[in-house]
């Protein structure tokens, strides 16, 4: 990885900005093409392959949450060859033209993200202790075992300086 200076920075920004905003159009033109096609003809494979072609960074948990509030469809992990696929999970509504018309204005990114809730302690904390009680552990105990883990900071990696 290349470190960029400022200036190479804000152009690669400016970039990413245009790309990015070229992407979300695609993804939004296919997916509602690919729920048409689900509606129409009950093919699954335009969303799951969407689904698996998006970039890393390309919100794939809102995208699945936009995909299931227009269909009835579900997200299988193992489906595909453990590729993975949507699968249907309901029936096809009469009036599904209107719902593809809603999805068409409504892109998934302009909802609420749910890919990165805000991280809670006290609630992450309540949830491992109903999962000890859950099975059998104490909190003492647990604690305990924590405390003889010896952790490894991770390793360092060398980066190169362009001016």
């Amino acid at each position: 990885m290349t470190i960029l200076t400022i200036k190479q920075a804000r152009a690669t920004i400016k970039l990413v900005a245009t790309a990015g905003k070229k992407l979300d159009e695609r993804i939004h033109t296919v997916a509602v093409s690919g729920l048409y096609h689900f509606f129409n003809s009950g093919d699954l494979d335009i969303l799951s392959d969407l689904v698996l072609a998006m970039p890393k960074s390309g919100r794939g948990n809102a995208f699945k949450n936009w995909v299931t509030k227009h269909a009835p469809v579900k997200w299988v992990d193992k489906a595909r060859n453990n590729a993975g696929g949507w699968k249907k999970n309901g029936d096809i509504a009469e009036e599904w033209t209107s719902i593809v018309d809603t999805a068409q204005a409504e892109p998934f990114w302009l909802k609420e993200d749910t890919e990165a809730p805000v991280f809670n302690p006290k609630q992450y904390a309540a949830n491992v202790r109903k999962k000890l009680e859950k099975e059998g552990v104490s909190m003492s105990d647990f604690i305990a075992e924590l405390s003889g883990i010896n952790v490894q900071a991770p390793a360092v990696v060398p980066v190169e300086v362009t001016h």
